[in-house]
């Protein structure tokens, strides 16, 4: 590794130990560790209604969102 490498990494470690800011460091945090994916986080009923979801729309079993939010305002 060239020694302008080297400088640039040892400024982030710098930067990183003086941070008090917890967003911040949230955000880098998901940039350089490896993110759980959301399916593996949901529950079997989760899951399975995602998947009822979805072959319903496969099935043309589905409407228009304005029609929904229609309804939905008519009938809350």
């Amino acid at each position: 590794m060239t020694s302008n490498l080297e400088a640039r990494k040892l400024s982030v470690i710098d930067y990183l130990a003086d941070l008090n800011d917890e967003a911040l460091l949230s955000q880098i945090e998901n940039l350089i560790k490896p993110q759980a994916d959301f399916w593996d986080e949901m529950t079997e009923n989760q899951r399975a209604s995602v998947l009822r979801g979805l072959n319903q729309v496969e099935n043309s079993e589905h409407i228009a969102f304005q029609d929904f939010m229609n309804r939905y305002l008519q009938n809350p």
